[in-house]
């Protein structure tokens, strides 16, 4: 059994798009008052709210301030599962940080799998949820297994959508037979150990001028706005805040900008996605066994110089793709330790070259056997090795180092 999500373009209308802002920000009031309520018993108890005191207390809430307004009840109930799950992951990791849910132009509405009786499909254009009723949306898949979750997501550019997770059954592909070795990289984001290369399409950088002009202009608008600022003391520090001639919401050239932001933002996000999907798509259909190194991403970030170029190549993103999708389709995905020299051993006759340490060194020579190498196809012919090694798949011939051939031993 594995879980799959299936996203659909949701087009309501401008009083469903009201509708779906209030339940989301009454959601996001109820989230945030009942988490301080379970911080304060977790400190003082050491337990956290019961459902019958979360219900108790939700039901004296909705009757003060939800109860003759558009909001959906049992949304608001499901916020408990969702503090529940939260409490959960940070009791499993202690570095954890639990934070309010802020004010935004982004909101989600999380339906449970009861609401599965009200996803009526009226016809290929409509579906109809409950407080919201009959809305078009865009039927772009077919939806497969048992419905677990609910989620409408508004993002800032405007746009909505429908998020299906359903329990699905496996459905393996037929073996291939071969195995593959990737060298990630900020040029070429994936080096094959066949030698080819998948050049990185740096979707950020490309439209980076753009994103900046654009976010120039909100800014401008923005401080054209600004009445004065009002100084408050918090903890000892000194706090400006600023005060507005008009709320930004009724500033129709402000929400004009931050829409034409927030649309190249989703773009460049969405472009690289579809890039990762697809490449990852490729490499999980045609070879049974991919052999990537376990990079700490987090800490080659901490650098200054090339924090940027990491966000925009999204490596974690792209692993976790083909690791889910491996998990999905009965392939594997083999991560060889960190610290492992892919980049200074040859793949030929396995002299260590410690020279190659130097990242300007994209080409050389071994000295003991006489192989030139291009030093990225070269880590990824050791990292396909090395992974084939540790989890005892058969050696390849020397002969055969940039094959991409492997099978069980």
């Amino acid at each position: 059994m594995i879980t799959k999500t299936f996203r659909y373009r949701l087009l309501p209308n401008k009083e469903q798009t009201q509708i779906i802002r209030e339940n989301a920000e009454a959601a996001r009031r109820v989230y945030n008052h009942f988490l301080k309520e379970w911080q304060r018993s977790r400190e003082t108890a050491g337990l956290g709210l019961s459902f019958h005191y979360f219900t108790r207390q939700l039901q004296l809430i909705y009757r003060q301030k939800f109860e003759n307004r558009n909001i959906d009840y049992g949304l608001l109930q499901n916020q408990y599962y969702e503090l529940e799950k939260i409490f959960q992951k940070a009791s499993r990791n202690r570095k954890a940080v639990i934070r309010e849910k802020t004010p935004g132009y982004a909101c989600s509405l999380h339906y449970g799998k009861n609401y599965e009786k009200f996803l009526v499909s009226l016809d290929n254009d409509h579906i109809s949820l409950p407080i919201i009723g009959k809305m078009k949306y865009v039927n772009s898949r077919q939806r497969e297994g048992r419905l677990a979750e609910i989620i409408v997501t508004g993002r800032p550019d405007g746009k909505f959508y429908l998020s299906l997770t359903c329990y699905a059954t496996a459905t393996p592909l037929e073996p291939t037979g071969k195995a593959i070795g990737l060298d990630l990289g900020l040029k070429d984001l994936v080096v094959m150990s066949d030698g080819r290369k998948f050049r990185n399409p740096c979707y950020g950088r490309v439209l980076r001028k753009k994103l900046s002009r654009e976010r120039r202009r909100l800014s401008q608008l923005e401080n054209n706005n600004i009445d004065h600022y009002e100084e408050t003391s918090k903890d000892g520090k000194l706090i400006r805040t600023a005060v507005y001639r008009r709320p930004l919401t009724e500033c129709r050239n402000y929400q004009k900008q931050r829409i034409k932001a927030a649309d190249v933002e989703e773009r460049v996000a969405d472009s690289r996605r579809d890039f990762e999907q697809k490449l990852s798509t490729y490499l999980i259909r045609n070879y049974d066994v991919i052999c990537v190194e376990d990079l700490p991403i987090g800490v080659l970030k901490q650098k200054r110089n090339v924090a940027y170029a990491l966000a925009d190549a999204s490596w974690y993103h792209f692993i976790s793709m083909l690791e889910y999708k491996a998990n999905w389709y009965g392939r594997k995905v083999i991560k060889v330790n960190r610290y492992f020299p892919s980049s200074q051993l040859c793949s030929r006759c396995g002299y260590r070259n410690r020279l190659i340490k130097n990242l300007d060194y994209r080409e050389w020579v071994c000295p003991q056997c006489g192989m030139k190498h291009d030093r990225d196809v070269n880590a990824a012919r050791n990292i396909l090795r090395e992974g084939l090694r540790s989890c005892r798949y058969e050696t390849l011939p020397s002969g055969q180092a940039g094959s991409s051939k492997g099978r069980l031993s």
